[in-house]
C-alpha cells in the first residue's frame, strides 16, 4: 500500500439558501459505484451528483428530495452506525440477535466489514467531559464470534473501510485527515498518511473504490479527493460497465426561406443506434398486395351459382394459380445474393432469370463494432450457410466470400464447427511446423489427428484462396469420442464478459517471468522495460497469434465461433504490420487490429486465446518436402493379405528405376459408394431445394504406370476399407459390390483410408501430375486439393464453351477417338485411368498437327448428332467389331464407319511404348 497519494480533488460549487450569502455545500454521503466508474455524492441540500472517472468529470445531477427536507444521509443498502455504540450479530433466516457486543460506549462512528472481519470505530464517554473518538478501531471475528485485538489510531478513529481484495488490511482516519492502513491481525504493522484539508477536523467521509485502487475523501467545505498509488491504471470497478453518455449536441445551421435553395440541402440526421423504427426479426412478415380489382369482363358474365356467382376464366393461367405479387419483389430493388455459377453463366449468355433470390449476404462494408447489440451483429460475423443448386455444391460461388489469398472451410460437414480452431492451429508456425514434419514421416495410424491435420495444412497452403473442406480430419475426431473440452466460463461470469469488453484489455505481446518460484505475466510498459534492461527473470516474450470466439449471431440464429488471425506471423517474411483476417467458415476477410480485438459483452465473446513464442513468427519450415517416407508406395499392404488372389495384388514400383519425380505423369481413377443420400425439401411451388447434398466415401483408387515397358500397369489399386454404413454401392458406376469392402470377404487388397490417402499426397508432394477424367471432382471427394499445373483432366482437354457448356463424357471420348467400348456394363477404374492416358496422348497429337479445334468441333457435332451418348451395339451408328481392352492392340475399324483421322505428329516421352489406334 505504499506510493498513496491524492491525484484529484474537486470543489463542489456554493450553496444558496434562503438568501443567505454562497457558502460551502455540506457533503452528506459520498460512495462509489459498483458496477461504472462514477463517484456519487449526497448534498446537504437533498441533490445527488455523480461523477466519472478519476478526473472526476461530471455526468449526472438529481434533486432526491426537497431542499427543506434535509441532507441525503446515504447512497447504501444498510445504516453504517447506530447511537448506542453497540454491534448485533444478525441470523439471515430469522432475523434474531446471535451475538450482541458493545464496541462503543456512546454510538459508533464508522464500520466496514470483509469476508469473517469487523472493524469499527466510534465514540465513547468520559467523565464530565463530551463524546470523544475512540484511538482504537475494534476487530471481530465473525466465524467464531470472538473480539480480537484492537487496533491502536491515537489520532481518533472516526472512519474505517476495508480493503476489497486483501481481507486482513483496513484503512482508518480522523477527523483531522490523518489515515492508518493497518493489517487487522498485525496491529503493530502500519502505514500512515496525511490529507490536506482546508480546515482543522473537517473531513467528514471516507470511502474505498470496489476495486481497492483509489479512495474518496470528504470534507465540510463540499472538497473531494481521490487517493491512488497508479493514477495512469486507475479504475474504481474491476469490470466497469459501459457508461453512456449524452450525445453531443451540435447548432443547427441557419437556412434562409429562399426557393433557389435546393431541398437536397438539408442534411439527414446522424446516427448509429437502431431506429425505434426497425422492428424485431420475429415481427417482420412478407405479406401480398391487395387483392386486384376484378376484371370488369368477369363482372359482365358473371351468374348465380348455389350461395355465389361464376364465370369463364379469361385468363391464361389455371384456375388454381395466381400472380405471384410480393411486396419483397415488387420493387425490384431488394438486393440479391450471389448467384450459382451456373446462373452467372447463363446471364451472360442473356438468359438470366427476372426473379432475384434474397440473401443477408449483402454488406461486406466497414462496420462500426462500437456499441453493436446482438441485433445488429455485422453481416460478416453471421452464421454462414453453403445453397445448393441441382449442380451440387459446386456451383455455389464461393468466390463471392473471399477475395484473398488464404482459404477458408466449408460447413456442410460433421463436426465444422471447430474450423475456427483449424484455421487458428495452422496460423500458428510452430504447430504448423510440427505437424507437417510428423505428416511427411512413416505414419499410418488412421486415427491420427496430427497427420490429418499436417495434411489440412498442406491443402490450405496449396489451395492459395480457394475452398477446401476437412472432411478426414473431422471424421478422424468424431471416431476419438471426447478428444477436446473447451470452456472459459464466460458465460457464467458477467464480470469476467464486461472485463473483456474493455478496449485495448488483451495485448498483443505477453512476458512471462519467474521471480522467486512464482510466475509473472506482464506487458505494456513493464514488458518493454524489462526487455531493455534484460532481466534475467523474464523468461520469454510471446506475441498473440490470434483468437476463436463465439458469436451470437442474432435473434433467431444459433451461436457460432469464428477466428481472428494475425495472418502475418506464419508469413515467410516479417511483415512491417500486423495482418488480421476473420475466418467465418467459408468467409475469409481482412479486418484492422482494432476490429479483431474489440469484444462485445452481448454477441462476441472469446473462447481460445493463441500466443507463440516471439522467436517463433515467420519461422516456417519446409524441410519436411526434403524428407518425405515414401516407403509405402515400394510396397504391398493389405488389411485382408490371406484373402487377396494373386492377380489382384499391383505391381509396386521398382526403387531403383522407377522412383516418382517431380514432373513424372501418373494416370489415376477414382471410384466412390454413397454414404449419406442427400436431404431434399419439396417448396410451397413444388420446386426441389437440397438441403444437404449426397456424401460420398472413396472406395477404390487405381494409379498407373505411363511410360515404359509396363506402361498402363497400375502400381496401386487400392480398396478402402469403409467404417461407416454405405447406402449404395452404385455398382453400375463404381464397379464396387457389397463384398468388395469387407476385411472377411474380399478378394482385392483393402487398405484404410488414410493409406490410399498418404500415397497420393506422396505423390502431390513429390510433383508428380495426375491424368484422368474429372479428377476436379475425384479430388475434392477424396478432400485433396491439387493445383491445376499438376493435373491433365481430359474434361478440360475437349471442352469447347462456345459450342455448349455440357462436358463430354469417358465413354464417348473413348468410342469416338479411339474406338473403343468402355464402361459398357460397369467401370474399371484401371481401365478407366489408361483410356484417360490415351486420350492425353490423342489430344497432344491434334495439337501437333494444328488440328485440334476442328477435332474438338467435330467431336460436339458428333455429340449433338447422337445425343452425346455411346449408340447400342448393333445399331447402325454402331462401330462393329471393338472389343473391351487395355489400348495397346487396337482392332481395325469397320469400313462401313469413317472416323477422324490424324496425320502424323512428333513423339511424346516414351511414345515407342505407345501405339496410337488411328495414325
Amino acid at each position: 500500500m505504499d506510493g498513496w497519494r491524492e491525484v484529484a480533488r474537486l470543489q463542489l460549487p456554493l450553496s444558496e439558501k434562503h438568501g443567505l450569502p454562497p457558502a460551502p455545500t455540506g457533503i452528506g454521503t459520498i460512495s462509489f459505484d459498483t458496477q461504472q466508474e462514477l463517484l456519487w455524492i449526497g448534498t446537504d441540500s437533498g441533490r445527488v451528483i455523480s461523477y466519472y472517472g478519476p478526473d472526476l468529470q461530471k455526468y449526472t445531477s438529481l434533486q432526491a428530495h426537497p431542499m427543506q427536507e434535509g441532507r441525503v444521509s446515504q447512497l447504501l443498502f444498510h445504516e453504517r452506525g447506530t447511537t448506542s455504540g453497540a454491534v448485533h450479530f444478525l441470523d439471515p433466516d430469522s432475523l434474531h440477535s446471535v451475538k450482541t457486543w458493545q464496541a462503543h460506549s456512546a454510538n459508533l462512528s464508522d464500520m466496514d466489514a470483509q469476508d469473517s472481519y469487523l472493524v469499527t470505530c466510534g465514540w465513547s464517554t468520559r467523565p464530565y467531559g463530551q463524546p470523544t473518538l475512540e484511538s482504537f478501531a475494534k476487530v471481530y471475528d465473525l466465524k467464531k464470534l470472538e473480539q480480537l485485538p484492537p487496533v491502536p489510531f491515537h489520532g481518533g478513529a472516526a472512519f474505517v473501510q476495508m480493503h476489497p481484495k486483501l481481507s486482513t488490511t483496513s484503512i482508518i482516519s480522523s477527523m483531522s485527515g490523518q489515515l492508518q492502513v493497518a493489517n487487522i491481525l498485525d496491529p503493530n504493522t502500519s502505514h500512515l498518511l496525511q490529507a490536506n484539508l482546508g480546515n482543522y477536523m473537517s473531513q467528514s467521509h471516507l470511502v474505498l473504490a470496489p476495486s481497492g485502487a483509489a479512495w474518496a475523501l470528504a470534507d465540510l467545505d463540499g472538497v473531494v479527493q481521490i487517493w491512488a498509488s497508479s493514477p495512469s491504471k486507475l479504475r474504481f470497478t474491476e469490470s466497469a460497465a459501459p457508461t453512456e453518455f449524452a450525445d453531443e449536441v451540435f447548432p443547427l445551421p441557419s437556412m434562409g426561406l429562399d426557393s433557389d435553395i435546393p431541398f437536397s440541402s438539408v442534411g439527414m440526421p446522424y446516427y448509429r443506434e437502431k431506429l425505434l423504427s426497425v422492428w424485431p426479426e420475429d415481427q417482420i412478415f412478407e405479406l401480398g398486395f391487395l387483392p386486384p380489382r376484378i376484371d370488369p369482363e368477369i363482372i359482365k358474365h358473371m351468374t348465380p351459382s348455389g350461395i355465389g356467382f361464376r364465370a369463364p376464366n379469361t385468363r391464361k393461367t389455371l384456375r388454381n394459380q395466381m400472380d405471384r405479387m410480393s411486396i419483397v419483389d415488387s420493387d425490384g430493388t431488394a438486393l440479391a445474393a450471389p448467384r450459382f455459377l451456373s446462373e452467372k453463366t447463363r446471364e451472360a449468355n442473356g438468359e438470366a432469370e427476372k426473379e432475384r433470390r434474397i440473401s443477408d449476404a449483402e454488406v461486406f462494408k466497414n462496420p462500426d463494432l462500437a456499441g453493436s447489440t446482438k441485433a445488429e451483429v455485422p453481416v460478416m460475423y453471421r452464421l454462414m450457410e453453403i445453397k445448393y443448386s441441382r449442380y451440387g455444391v459446386d456451383d455455389f460461388d464461393f468466390g463471392f466470400y473471399n477475395k484473398t489469398q488464404y482459404s477458408g472451410l466449408e460447413t456442410h460437414i460433421t463436426n465444422s464447427y471447430l474450423n475456427p480452431l483449424l484455421q487458428l492451429l495452422k496460423y500458428t508456425p510452430l504447430f504448423r511446423n510440427i505437424a507437417l514434419h510428423h505428416t511427411a514421416s512413416s505414419c499410418i495410424a488412421e486415427s491420427c489427428l496430427l497427420c490429418e491435420l499436417g495434411y489440412l495444412f498442406d491443402m490450405l497452403e496449396k489451395a492459395e484462396g480457394q475452398k477446401c473442406h476437412a472432411t478426414n480430419l473431422l471424421k478422424a475426431f468424431g471416431s476419438l469420442g471426447e478428444v477436446l473440452t473447451i470452456n472459459t466460463a464466460l458465460h457464467k461470469q458477467i464480470d469476467a464478459r464486461q472485463l473483456w469488453s474493455t478496449p485495448g484489455w488483451l495485448p498483443e505481446s505477453i512476458g512471462i517471468m519467474v521471480d522467486k518460484g512464482r510466475l509473472f505475466c506482464v506487458e505494456g510498459d513493464d514488458l518493454r522495460i524489462a526487455q531493455r534492461n534484460r532481466q534475467n527473470r523474464l523468461m520469454g516474450v510471446y506475441d498473440l497469434v490470434g483468437l476463436v470466439a463465439d458469436v451470437s449471431s442474432g435473434e433467431h440464429q444459433k451461436s457460432h465461433m469464428v477466428s481472428l488471425i494475425n495472418v502475418g506471423i506464419s508469413s515467410r517474411e516479417r511483415q512491417a504490420e500486423a495482418e488480421w483476417h476473420l475466418f467465418n467458415d467459408f468467409l475469409v476477410r481482412k479486418v484492422d487490429k482494432e476490429e479483431a480485438l474489440r469484444f462485445a459483452a452481448t454477441w462476441k465473446t472469446p473462447t481460445i486465446v493463441t500466443y507463440q513464442h516471439q522467436g517463433g513468427s515467420n519461422a516456417i519450415d519446409d524441410s519436411w518436402k526434403d524428407s518425405l517416407d515414401t516407403s509405402c508406395l515400394f510396397m504391398n499392404w493389405s488389411l485382408n493379405p490371406y484373402n487377396v488372389l494373386q492377380h489382384n495384388w499391383p505391381c509396386v514400383l521398382d526403387p531403383s528405376t522407377e522412383r516418382p519425380e517431380s514432373g513424372t505423369h501418373m494416370p489415376i481413377d477414382t471410384e466412390f459408394v454413397r454414404l449419406q443420400q442427400e436431404e431434399i425439401e419439396i417448396l410451397a411451388t413444388g420446386d426441389r431445394q437440397v438441403i444437404r447434398p449426397t456424401r460420398e466415401g472413396l472406395a477404390r483408387v487405381s494409379v498407373l504406370r505411363a511410360s515404359g515397358s509396363n506402361e498402363g500397369l497400375p502400381f496401386i489399386d487400392d480398396y478402402i476399407s469403409i467404417s461407416e454404413p454405405v447406402v449404395d454401392y452404385v455398382t453400375k458406376y463404381s464397379g464396387v459390390s457389397a463384398g468388395d469392402l469387407d476385411p472377411s470377404l474380399s478378394v482385392h487388397p483393402l487398405v484404410p483410408l488414410k493409406v490410399a490417402y498418404k500415397k497420393l499426397w506422396l505423390l502431390l508432394n513429390l510433383g508428380c501430375i495426375f491424368v484422368g477424367h474429372g479428377l476436379t471432382k475425384d479430388f475434392r471427394n477424396i478432400n485433396m486439393f491439387v493445383p491445376k499445373s499438376q493435373m491433365v483432366d481430359t474434361v478440360t482437354l475437349f471442352y469447347n464453351p462456345t459450342r455448349t457448356k455440357r462436358n463430354l463424357s469417358l465413354r464417348f471420348l473413348a468410342w469416338y477417338l479411339l474406338k473403343e467400348n468402355i464402361q459398357s456394363e460397369t467401370h474399371d477404374s484401371i481401365e478407366d485411368a489408361f483410356t484417360a492416358l490415351k486420350l492425353w496422348r490423342k489430344y497432344q497429337e491434334f495439337e501437333d498437327a494444328g488440328i485440334l479445334e476442328k477435332m474438338i468441333d467435330e467431336i460436339y457435332t458428333a455429340g449433338r448428332k447422337w445425343n452425346y451418348k455411346v449408340p447400342e451395339k448393333g445399331s447402325e451408328k454402331w462401330i462393329g467389331g471393338l472389343t473391351v481392352n487395355r489400348g495397346r492392340d487396337t482392332p481395325d475399324i469397320d469400313s462401313g464407319v469413317s472416323g477422324p483421322t490424324t496425320p502424323v505428329g512428333k513423339k511424346h516421352g516414351s511414345s515407342e511404348y505407345f501405339d496410337s489406334p488411328l495414325k
